[in-house]
């Protein structure tokens, strides 16, 4: 079985080969259901789609806290966590300096700005919310973002029962679950 869907400026594709306990009909909805929740990130996590939590975040967290729910707090802490640990390599707060220098179009809810660095985010773990410490912060999670949908799949497709799938996201992220995937990784070419 093999679905596809457009999401997060790239084509997913989710592979479900036959599986004991599994019909193609059960198949057929894990994969809808699979897509749905692809869709689901897509519309939360995307700075160019006005309605999507990371624009209301851009456009509010510096005037007050923004409630995040259980995994989008968890994606909130990861990201934090990888900044620090790569001395601010790793940062989502850059979505200001991306639009001042022309890397993000219009419809991105950044605005520009060359501020950025996620000691100017709070993140309060008892609220579990987020918090800009300055006007001018915006995030970006496209760095980020792929893998973290590829997690919460892998949380679905295990509560469906599945035990062998393979999704990718265009070129930058992919998940393998069960044994047998190996051969579709690209095998350096001679040159």
């Amino acid at each position: 079985m093999l679905h596809s869907i457009q999401a997060m400026s790239t084509r997913w594709e989710i592979v479900l080969p036959p599986q004991g306990g599994h019909t193609e009909e059960s198949l057929r909805a894990a994969a809808e259901q699979t897509a749905q929740e692809i869709q689901y990130w897509d519309e939360r996590l995307s700075l160019f789609r006005k309605q999507s939590l990371v624009s209301y975040i851009n456009l509010i967290a510096h005037a007050k806290p923004v409630r995040l729910d259980e995994r989008e707090w968890s994606l909130f802490s990861v990201a934090r966590d990888v900044w620090s640990q790569s001395n601010g390599a790793f940062d989502i707060t850059v979505a200001p300096l991306m639009k001042s220098l022309g890397l993000h179009s219009e419809d991105s809810s950044a605005q520009s700005a060359p501020l950025r660095g996620m000691q100017h985010v709070t993140l309060d773990a008892a609220a579990r919310t987020i918090h800009f410490t300055v006007p001018g912060i915006g995030i970006d999670l496209g760095a980020i973002a792929k893998g973290f949908a590829l997690d919460q799949i892998a949380e679905l497709l295990r509560d469906l029962n599945i035990t062998s799938a393979f999704l990718h996201a265009g070129t930058s992220s992919s998940l393998a679950i069960g044994a047998g995937w190996s051969g579709l990784a690209r095998q350096p070419r001679d040159r």
